[in-house]
């Protein structure tokens, strides 16, 4: 049975309205990710794709909340930088979890 090691990320959203990549470095691949609104954000975090906004998106959590996403055991990995998060409050962030 093949092992997965955890990588970890942590984002901050300098410009609340400013969609921003999860990541644009390798690795991008991943069969399981969590995503956590910092507890500590003033405002919403929006997760989705390449046009996210605050009124345009897939997920919205508030501070502290989570969501998962993985591909259920299929071959084909998640592509992070196809990922993108903006913010309600300048300077929030999230923290990412992938394995």
């Amino acid at each position: 049975m093949p092992t997965f090691a955890p990588h970890t990320l942590n984002v901050t959203i300098t410009s609340a309205g400013t969609r921003q990549q999860v990541t644009t470095t390798s690795p991008t691949g991943a069969r399981l990710m969590f995503i956590q609104a910092n507890s500590g954000n003033g405002g919403n975090l929006f997760i989705g794709g390449s046009t996210v906004s605050s009124t345009v998106y897939g997920v919205k959590l508030a501070a502290g909340a989570s969501i998962s996403i993985g591909n259920d055991g299929y071959d084909a990995k998640l592509d992070l930088s196809q990922i993108y998060a903006d913010t309600s409050n300048s300077g929030d962030g999230f923290s990412v979890l992938y394995f």
